[in-house]
């Protein structure tokens, strides 16, 4: 038996086993049992692919999604660029302080936000208003339930998403190599065009990879603030799951998986599918796979192997022949623009510093306020959404109190994220110390394997996991609920814990079982406490990614298991009342109350 087990180890280690056979169970074995679904039906049959090929209605929600998500993703880039960029050239202390107005909007959750948004462009919302008492426009513009009101929300929802990585590949930039450019001669906007762009590649590829992504299966903005011209694919997965019409929604999650795929290998192709997966934490370094401490036979250097194109410094962008596809065909058009644009260009040039202070002010404004001013309307003394509040009141939280189904709902949301978070940490500590600790053949597929929850849409891993679920009658259950979310949960825990073993003094363990300690007693008494800060920020992502999931509490949730989130969408998308934003509201604050605690783990965990 010894000898199996070593044998077993040599290709995956045993402290592996539970976190991968956990998502082999729930995340692996329903894709693929979705994928049959679509083909079966009860017999094997192609008649979804061919209905959603000749229907016309449905090439042009394809069309939409991706017209919304290019759109979406443009719109971000160029938002996001220059505040990463401003961010990247500050000092730690005055960059962590803006980071905040990217941070509360990440954490926040999405539900909240796109009420944030009907708030602010409902015809008698707050822009209305302002546009009418200054005299501008004397009747409501329709700002919402149209293509606007989709793309000004999701750009919002998805903007931190492009910041991060951005933020991530500037900050690791040498500024000594611009520096280095302008002692050449070349001038501040050549330096930028032809040393800081180019470097900064990485993080523009990996950020418009996620919302590109992350847009194509998005439900929730264009649900409550598109019009049925705006309808994206997402919507008709989760219409039809809830029809019951399981093989025409497996039909449309497995091309909409296909998309994914797609845009996967491309990026791939670029930047490497770490450096894409890896944007989706805060955590640095992530996108490697964990160092084992233990030398390796130059035969097999495994623990050499990384995801392809996961170093910032990949020789893949450091090889200009990148590029050249792109400028033989701008290159002309390049030369006119810039005759015509020499003289506004200097100007920018000028005051350069000014002006992008003043550009990325208001795109933090573009940021914290949807969110903001949701806080004050929680407390209006009116019986309807208006803005300003008419007077303070408290009338919106005592009915949210008082309210024995919000409370129930309440409930249940922490109860389902705290055992999920401590489902996932238990998963996630033996795994991240068997990648950081071991070498072994699978090592590579295994951890892209475990990424991969982070990257698909969520939508798609929902409908999986509620057929699973609709299987083994777990579906309207709490306990439905908790191994769904650990579905999402376990991969950002793996690779929290992980970045934090990549620094871990391996001789600390040898010490301790050289004076007598065995594997166990050495875990427990000096490797766990010694990174338990990263397992306990683990954990707070965790707690946070379960508390925020609205397609499992869609999807498996019901009646019996309904979640505060559940709640919030059944309320928006019957009435817009001042309820929904004293639950917001109460959001918001446990979302700053977690970040204070991520503030204080990290600060411990860094000294």
């Amino acid at each position: 038996m010894g000898n199996l087990l070593r044998k077993i180890g040599k290709i995956i280690p045993i402290p592996l086993f539970p976190a991968i056979l956990f998502l082999l169970f729930f995340y692996a074995y329903p894709l693929v049992r979705m994928l049959r679904t679509s083909v079966y039906d009860p017999t094997l049959t192609f008649d979804n692919y061919s209905r959603f090929i000749n229907t016309p209605a449905y090439p042009s929600v394809l069309l939409n999604t991706f017209e919304i998500s290019i759109v979406v993703t443009l719109l971000c880039l160029i938002l996001g660029y220059p505040l990463a960029y401003l961010l990247s050239n500050q000092s730690p202390r005055v960059a962590g302080i803006l980071m905040v107005f990217v941070l509360l909007p990440f954490f926040t959750s999405i539900l909240v936000r796109n009420y944030a948004w009907m708030v602010l462009l409902a015809s008698n919302g707050v822009f209305n208003q302002i546009l009418i008492r200054s005299g501008i426009i004397s009747t409501p513009l329709k700002l919402m339930f149209n293509r606007f009101g989709v793309v000004v929300a999701m750009t919002h929802v998805m903007l931190p998403w492009m910041v991060l990585p951005l933020y991530s590949v500037m900050v690791r930039i040498d500024r000594n190599l611009t520096k280095a450019a302008s002692n050449l001669g070349a001038g501040p906007f050549r330096s930028f065009q032809r040393v800081f762009l180019p470097l900064s590649m990485p993080g523009v590829i990996a950020g418009s990879m996620l919302v590109l992504i992350f847009g194509l299966g998005f439900f929730v903005t264009p649900s409550v603030l598109g019009s049925p011209r705006d309808t994206m694919i997402g919507q008709l997965v989760l219409m039809n799951t809830k029809l019951l019409n399981w093989g025409f929604a497996s039909t449309m999650a497995v091309v909409l998986l296909i998309l994914t795929l797609i845009i996967l290998v491309i990026g791939n192709k670029f930047v490497g599918f770490g450096q894409i997966a890896g944007a989706v934490t805060l955590s640095e370094d992530i996108s490697a796979i964990p160092e084992s401490p233990k030398k390796t036979k130059k035969k097999a250097p495994i623990r050499r192997r990384t995801l392809k194109g996961s170093s910032f410094y990949s020789r893949t962008w450091n090889n200009p022949k990148i590029f050249n596809w792109i400028g033989k065909y701008l290159k002309n058009i390049a030369i006119i623009f810039s005759k015509l644009l020499e003289a506004p260009v200097n100007l920018v040039l000028r005051y350069r510093k000014v002006l992008l202070w003043m550009v990325c002010i208001c795109i933090l404004i573009f940021l914290i306020l949807p969110i903001l001013i949701v806080v004050p309307i929680s407390f209006s003394s009116a019986m309807f959404l208006t803005f300003p509040p008419p007077g303070f009141s408290l009338q919106w939280y005592e009915k949210y109190f008082t309210n024995r189904t919000w409370i129930s709902a309440t409930l249940l949301s922490f109860r389902v994220a705290i055992i999920t978070m401590i489902l996932a940490i238990t998963l996630a500590t033996p795994a991240a110390i068997a990648f950081a600790r071991r070498d072994f053949r699978l090592k590579t597929v295994l951890y892209t394997f475990i990424l991969t929850p982070l990257i698909v849409p969520e939508v798609i891993i929902g409908l999986a996991v509620y057929f699973l679920m609709a299987e083994i009658s777990l579906v309207d259950t709490s306990t439905g609920l908790i191994l769904g979310h650990t579905v999402f949960a376990l991969p950002p825990a793996i690779i929290v814990i992980g970045a934090a073993l990549q620094s871990f003094d391996w001789s600390l363990e040898r010490a301790a079982m050289s004076l007598g300690a065995d594997r166990i007693r050495t875990l427990f008494k000096v490797t766990i406490p010694i990174i338990f800060p990263a397992i306990l920020t683990a954990g707070l992502f965790a707690f946070l990614r379960s508390f925020d999931e609205l397609v499992m509490a869609l999807m498996i949730g019901g009646i019996r298991a309904t979640m505060i989130l559940r709640k919030m969408w059944e309320g928006i998308r019957e009435e817009i009342n001042p309820t929904i934003a004293s639950v917001s509201t109460l959001l918001i604050l446990l979302t700053i109350i977690m970040m204070i605690l991520l503030g204080i783990v990290g600060s411990r965990r860094n000294r």
